[in-house]
């Protein structure tokens, strides 16, 4: 887990720097406004990890949520990844960001195969 953590670590770090250079190059503002939008932008992309990102019956200490917990451990990244596409789409009918969305809805298809989309 050590390594985990550590590639873990670093691939934040990147992401937060790459989000800040292209802030900086393109857009003027404070350095703890880019700074607090850049790790945003880290937190999104990586999700985060933690009580806070449990569903609500994942939640508490009773039996049910210790249930739920458990069931849920490796969902975080896919749950990220779900609520990454509901804010690509925004609301209405037509995405806001579509060719975006299209590329998230088919990446897994295209790197994984055509089971990871119907989720076996």
């Amino acid at each position: 887990m050590i390594g985990f953590g550590v590639t873990e670590q670093l691939n934040r770090v990147a992401t937060i720097l790459g989000a800040y250079m292209g802030m900086k190059n393109h857009k003027p503002a404070g350095y703890d406004d880019m700074l607090s939008l850049a790790k945003r932008i880290s937190d999104q992309a990586h999700a985060t990890y933690g009580k806070a990102n449990y569903p609500a019956l994942a939640r508490g200490q009773h039996l049910t949520a210790h249930a739920m917990k458990s069931f849920y451990v490796f969902r975080t990244f896919s749950h990220n990844y779900l609520l990454t596409m509901k804010d690509l789409w925004g609301s209405g009918w037509k995405p806001r960001h579509g060719k975006a969305f299209l590329y998230m809805a088919l990446a897994p298809a295209a790197l994984a195969g055509a089971g990871i989309v119907t989720g076996f």
